[in-house]
């Protein structure tokens, strides 16, 4: 098989979307995923290919791919999964990447919990308050809602007033967690739903100041980073875009002063995650949140699977040539970007000194865009996020 691989869109495999915009989102990020190929890479599902076409703002349609490791001579998924791999199967194609019961382990935020516990990043000022909880705790709603209940008393004094929730092991986007604040009967109703998804993540609802994600691909020879970058998520937690800054070299940061310590701890659990037999691409979600004694930084997940920051790097190094001439970079200069999954301003002139890429976008389906520019500001999100 060539280099142009045949791409199994299984995104939000953890968490199949249901509504129609959410399935047109996920159309949109998939196509943007497609990009990232050598010509010819096509999406399995997809039936109309004509639908599926390189953007002329990104110039010429480059012949190889944008990371080298994704050079494939299988077939791709965004997720490998026992279903993933049943669907390449009946293509007639091997499917790239490890077994789905390793890729389940590591993608469990259980894995990143109990790994970051035990290198020493999580939080001291937390005091072990986040409590995991298997799917076989969570079946009897009466001791599991009281087992909950002990574990929230436990946590530290600062912590007694802040909100608790209950997360998915296995979500995405933040979708399926369940509030403690509601009344009893919605939490109990919420806990068979939660051991059907894995089991539970007991954590506090902390005020985020930054939210923050490093990408990463793991491979023979250890982890690489990618780069780093400041997702732009809705109130209920679904990415509405990313935002970076990217030198001439196309590599990208997030441009924040907790660039390093994320660099250091993504490292560290790309590692186990390698180590538990692990290869690929991931994403290291984390974020900024003000403890009793200051900012501190928390690692929330690692992604085990391609993910939009994957996907918004590998499109700013495509963006890469068409940066240079516009804005003639300098060797040390860096642009500010934001990667827009659905760009309401699109029909509008651009503010002065950005450039704008179109990304393409099917009827009824949302609008992404790729803005660069020398000043943050001028890059501005347009409109209040939606939910």
């Amino acid at each position: 098989m060539s280099d142009a691989p045949v791409l199994v869109a299984n995104l939000g495999a953890e968490a199949p979307a249901a509504s129609r915009a959410a399935l047109a989102a996920t159309r949109s990020a998939a196509r943007l995923w497609r990009l990232l190929f050598a010509p010819g890479a096509r999406l399995a599902a997809e039936p109309d290919e004509d639908a599926v076409h390189w953007p002329a703002a990104l110039g010429p349609e480059p012949e190889g791919a944008a990371f080298p490791w994704l050079e494939a001579d299988a077939a791709c998924a965004w997720l490998v999964t026992g279903d993933a791999r049943r669907e390449a199967a009946r293509l007639g194609l091997a499917l790239a990447g490890p077994e789905p019961e390793v890729v389940a382990r590591v993608h469990d935020k259980a894995f990143a919990l109990e790994t970051t516990r035990r290198l020493g990043f999580e939080p001291a000022c937390l005091g072990g308050a986040l409590h995991v909880f298997a799917p076989g705790d969570l079946a009897d709603p009466d001791a599991a809602l009281a087992a909950v209940r002990a574990a929230r008393e436990a946590w530290p004094a600062w912590l007694r007033d802040v909100p608790a929730t209950l997360k998915p092991r296995l979500s995405s986007s933040g979708r399926g967690r369940v509030a403690l604040d509601e009344d009893d009967g919605a939490v109990r109703a919420g806990l068979a739903k939660l051991a059907a998804r894995g089991g539970a993540i007991l954590e506090p609802w902390l005020e985020r100041r930054m939210d923050l994600s490093a990408q990463l691909h793991v491979g023979p020879d250890g982890p690489l980073l990618l780069g780093t970058l400041e997702p732009c998520p809705t109130p209920s937690g679904v990415p509405r875009g990313f935002r970076g800054t990217l030198d001439r070299r196309g590599r990208v940061t997030s441009g924040s002063d907790w660039d390093e310590p994320l660099r250091e701890a993504a490292a560290a659990l790309a590692v186990a995650a390698g180590e538990a037999g692990y290869a690929g691409p991931c994403g290291v979600d984390a974020f900024a949140f003000e403890g009793p004694e200051g900012p501190v930084l928390r690692i929330v997940e690692l992604n085990a699977r391609f993910t939009l920051g994957t996907v918004t790097l590998g499109l700013a190094r495509r963006a890469l040539p068409v940066a240079r001439r516009h804005f003639d970079l300098d060797a040390d200069e860096r642009l500010h970007l934001h990667l827009d999954l659905d760009d309401r301003a699109a029909d509008a002139e651009p503010a002065g000194g950005v450039l704008r890429l179109a990304l393409g976008g099917a009827p009824g389906e949302p609008r992404p865009a790729l803005r660069l520019a020398r000043d943050p500001a001028a890059l501005a999100p347009p409109g209040p996020p939606t939910a």
